[in-house]
């Protein structure tokens, strides 16, 4: 997010990326909201599965 500014944020349109819906880059602990995608979180999926493929993970960084 360092030199993103919300109105760029806001307008980034990407197929791979979920859209933001607000976000604060000026502040003491910077932080972004954005759309809401219903799943399991990162830590039920490794209990459940296992630890990610490191190329799985290197895809997604």
């Amino acid at each position: 997010m360092r030199g993103a500014t919300p109105g760029r944020l806001l307008t980034t349109h990407q197929c791979s990326l979920l859209p933001v819906r607000n976000a604060d880059t000026d502040g003491a602990q910077p932080w972004l909201a954005t759309a809401y995608v219903p799943g399991p979180s990162l830590a039920d999926s490794v209990v459940a599965h296992g630890a990610l493929p490191v190329s799985e993970v290197a895809s997604a960084a």
